[in-house]
């Protein structure tokens, strides 16, 4: 993915083509999970317009994703990452907190605002 996407002209929003905004890995990877449980569910030969079965299956899949190992817990959670919470004021972003599966949410005080948080270089995406 990061390679291609390295060779794509037709959108990239800060003009930098090694980095990948936040949110591209991630929605990648739900994706590929979708197409992955369809693909399960037509071998089997499930009615993929069946959307509790898709939901289902989509909690079954387990792969190696570009935003890391995607597995998916009996509510339909995934079972690992961190996700950072992020208070805007303004054009000013503070980093306030983080949330994983194992912590929970843990809350720290707001630093000074900075800059919009850093996008993920693609030596950092996998």
């Amino acid at each position: 993915f990061v390679e291609l996407w390295g060779t794509l002209d037709d959108f990239d929003a800060d003009g930098d083509r090694s980095t990948l905004a936040s949110y591209g890995p991630p929605a990648y990877d739900g994706v590929v999970a979708y197409g992955l449980a369809l693909s399960q569910i037509v071998a089997q030969g499930g009615d993929v317009r069946d959307g509790q079965l898709i939901y289902d299956t989509v909690k079954t899949i387990e792969f190696q994703g570009i935003s890391g190992d995607i597995a998916f817990d009996a509510n339909g959670d995934r079972t690992k990452g961190q996700y950072d919470v992020y208070n805007q004021g303004g054009d000013a972003w503070s980093l306030i907190g983080s949330w994983t599966k194992a912590t929970s949410l843990s809350t720290r005080s707001p630093p000074s605002p900075t800059s919009p948080p850093p996008r993920p270089s693609t030596a950092a995406a996998r």
